[in-house]
């Protein structure tokens, strides 16, 4: 069964299309992200989809439309290969899911969802994925309870890996003469067949981990703004310890900050001050994001924390010649880089990412590493 034929049950909702693409946009800008004193919207003009598409190009956006044939929802759904429990399968990722204030869509969005997880193997579109995951922000205390702790739907959401979106601000002055990375080499513009090869040697089957050693090349011809150029490598006696690339999917998708905290208030006119009125900051976030970052796995973790302390002080510095205001990665519990973020001041969000089953499914256990890519949702 097309997943067109299972919507007709559901009245107002339908897979969207390019025709769609204002009237979702106008909806995503009356839509914020809240958490922790900060309002975010997420500017997706002129293309919705452009975003989703370098994601993966199998995708699927749901719409309803309330009684006025105005959107009065979103939900997507992103589909890759990846690795589940050490073999590669497909999954999907479960995003965008913004309600306005129809609270019969709401209820609606709910159903759905359950009898998703109840018949996914029905629907063509979602019989082959073996998992089905997402991300949620602590602090955002309405999908916590709408979804996290919702025990009314047919679906569940396990909360497995915690992590956090760590934030550089600003370097500590003078923190750079208390570094000891002195016999690591951080080289800009690796060659691809270094990045391959390294990729492919080291890039561990984690779970929902992404395949970077067959999708850069992809990426690379895909991606705006994205080139060999982004890629950093770390390397120590020639031997290849690390690698990452700096991006931001800035061309397609721009994070505007319309309710500032006031310590961020503070620190955007302090920055400005001591920047002699370099740093500009005009309601978007300007964020350079550190992506596909992989190690050798045979170091240790206080050989993570010293190489990835070079890769950052370098990418901190590419963050200033390019004109952005803070420099962002993922942080794992079980695998945490914090210790390498000593010279500079940081802002931590915490989050997490959850596995979503039917609510009779049987009870994930949590992993202690999980493949994410920040950069892309």
């Amino acid at each position: 069964m097309d997943i067109s034929e299972f919507l007709k049950s559901y009245p107002g909702v339908t897979v969207a299309t390019d025709k769609d693409n204002q009237d979702i946009l106008n909806f995503f800008g009356q839509t914020q992200i809240q958490g922790r004193g900060m309002s975010i919207v997420y500017d997706r003009t002129p293309d919705f989809f452009a975003f989703l598409k370098l994601h993966s190009p199998r995708m699927l956006v749901f719409i309803y439309r309330g009684k006025e044939g105005d959107i009065q929802g979103v939900a997507t759904m992103l589909f890759r290969r990846g690795y589940v429990n050490g073999a590669e399968k497909e999954i999907c990722y479960l995003g965008d899911l913004r309600m306005g204030f129809d609270r019969k869509g709401a209820v609606l969005w709910r159903q759905i969802y359950g009898e998703f997880f109840a018949r996914k193997k029905e629907i063509d579109q979602l019989k082959d994925v073996d998992l089905f995951y997402t991300c949620l922000i602590d602090d955002n205390e309405l999908s916590q309870r709408s979804l996290a702790r919702n025990k009314k739907s047919g679906f569940a959401y396990h909360r497995v890996c915690p992590y956090s979106m760590v934030t550089l601000m600003l370097q500590k002055p003078f923190s750079s003469s208390r570094e000891n990375t002195a016999a690591l080499r951080v080289l800009r513009s690796p060659s691809q067949e270094q990045l391959q090869k390294f990729y492919y040697e080291h890039e561990k089957p984690v779970h929902a981990g992404y395949l970077f050693s067959t999708e850069i090349s992809t990426r690379l011809k895909t991606w705006p703004d994205f080139a060999e150029e982004n890629f950093l490598a770390v390397e120590k006696d020639g031997r290849l310890l690390a690698s990452a690339a700096l991006w931001s999917p800035r061309s397609c998708k721009k994070i505007i900050l319309s309710q500032v905290p006031w310590h961020l208030s503070l620190f955007f006119s302090l920055a400005r001050m001591f920047s002699f009125g370099r740093f500009r900051f005009q309601g978007e976030l300007k964020v350079l994001y550190v992506t596909h970052l992989v190690f050798d796995p045979k170091l240790s973790s206080a050989e993570r924390n010293e190489v990835f302390r070079a890769l950052l002080k370098e990418a901190w510095q590419i963050r200033a010649e390019q004109g952005y205001h803070f420099l962002s990665f993922c942080d794992f519990k079980e695998s945490s880089l914090l210790e390498a973020t000593g010279s500079f001041i940081v802002n931590r969000v915490p989050m997490a990412i959850h596995e979503v089953t039917g609510a009779q499914d049987p009870v994930p256990s949590q992993q202690k590493e999980y493949g994410f890519e920040m950069a892309l949702v």
